[in-house]
């Protein structure tokens, strides 16, 4: 069948979701890339069956702009653009990718129940919160 003659020759690049054959891999990969339809990672050139499963593969696997989606090669790419691009956004918590715009807001961050274990817990009767600082649980 026509089908089977295309599986079986690699000359044959056929989109997944088009069933169109491409003359070369560079053609797929060009249609993949040109279309939003089709859930295809530019950075490593992977095919992906649905946008959830590319997207959780790009926060998992490349240094993603949380504000504007850009992928970059490295942490020091994705630092660069933050700075560049999104300047009243320029502090960027390396832990979460998450960016704030002072200094002392990432700071705070960094020191909340979001990276910090929480340490100091409540001696109320029946309450069983726990608090990052002494500060929260004196707060309470």
């Amino acid at each position: 069948s026509l089908l089977q003659h295309k599986n079986n020759f690699p000359a044959h690049h056929i989109c997944r979701d088009c069933s169109i054959d491409f003359g070369s891999s560079l053609g797929l990969i060009q249609h993949y890339v040109q279309s939003r339809r089709h859930n295809h990672c530019q950075s490593c050139d992977t095919y992906f069956d649905n946008l959830e499963l590319l997207k959780s593969h790009i926060e998992n696997n490349h240094y993603h702009c949380a504000v504007c989606g850009s992928v970059f090669q490295n942490e020091q790419g994705l630092q660069q653009h933050s700075c560049q691009k999104h300047l009243s956004l320029s502090y960027l918590c390396i832990k979460c990718r998450q960016h704030f715009h002072s200094q002392s807001n990432l700071d705070a961050h960094l020191r909340s129940s979001v990276h910090v274990a929480a340490k100091y817990y409540c001696g109320c009767h029946g309450c069983k919160r726990a608090f990052v600082s002494i500060s929260a649980h004196t707060t309470h």
